[in-house]
């Protein structure tokens, strides 16, 4: 349900809100359901090819991520943050057992456009 409504407030597919979901738990070790700088870190580093991250870099993602300035992520900020990511095409995050995640393999296929009436560039609203 949390995956849902967070997708559609947001205006994201839920093929994408769930593969961000399994990200976010991956990203969570301590379990709290909320995701700590220390975990977003080794995140980046999981994520990107560069053995070493700035961490003015890794600060400035991390701003934006933790959008209220909480000190955590919830799955909320971290669906936006991931989804701005990708559309930007500043890094992807991997595959799935699929091949590319769902939005790479969008961007690959050139699917990636304007939504009328809101949401994400991109990103068709959710159906109820």
């Amino acid at each position: 349900q949390q995956i849902r409504l967070a997708a559609k407030r947001n205006g994201i597919s839920l093929l994408d809100a769930d593969w961000a979901w399994q990200k976010f738990q991956e990203t969570d070790a301590n379990g709290s359901g909320l995701i700590e700088f220390n975990e977003f870190e080794e995140l980046m580093k999981s994520c990107l090819d560069q053995a070493e991250i700035r961490q003015s870099q890794l600060l400035e993602w991390w701003r934006v991520l933790d959008a209220d300035a909480s000190g955590v992520a919830t799955f909320e900020e971290f669906l936006v943050w991931y989804v701005r990511q990708h559309e930007a095409g500043f890094f992807k995050f991997g595959t799935t057992a699929g091949g590319l995640n769902p939005l790479a393999r969008q961007r690959r296929r050139g699917a990636l456009i304007s939504v009328p009436g809101g949401g994400l560039p991109g990103f068709p609203p959710v159906d109820t």
